[in-house]
């Protein structure tokens, strides 16, 4: 499905957009970080609560190593999963969402984020 495709889907579906935020509104407010200069894939965000995970939260901490780490789990996950809009993976026994965002890269969550 385009991007074209999927709007006029999701307008059918859900009706009128009444509010929409945006990228750079859950960047500005801390819901979202951005994680491309890390990122060897399509990765550029994470939620505030896989950043906190990861330890981001902590007064200039290095996520490099922990960051590869889950982007690697969810590439492995990406390269088996059959459906490739939204892959579901563990890391460290936790369950984690990958899916596109409106920046034509991928965001990883938890479940509980969306």
């Amino acid at each position: 499905m385009n991007d074209k495709e999927r709007k006029d889907y999701e307008a059918e579906l859900f009706g009128n957009v009444i509010f929409s935020y945006t990228d750079e509104m859950a960047l500005a407010d801390g819901v979202l970080h951005d994680v491309a200069k890390l990122s060897r894939h399509d990765v550029n965000r994470v939620t505030s609560a896989v950043y906190a995970f990861l330890g981001g939260l902590e007064n200039d901490a290095d996520i490099s190593k922990p960051y590869r780490e889950l982007e690697d789990s969810a590439r492995a996950a990406y390269n088996r999963a059959k459906d490739k809009d939204l892959v579901e993976f563990t890391y460290k026994g936790n369950r984690f969402w990958m899916m596109d965002n409106e920046t034509g890269g991928r965001t990883i969550m938890f479940p509980e984020d969306y």
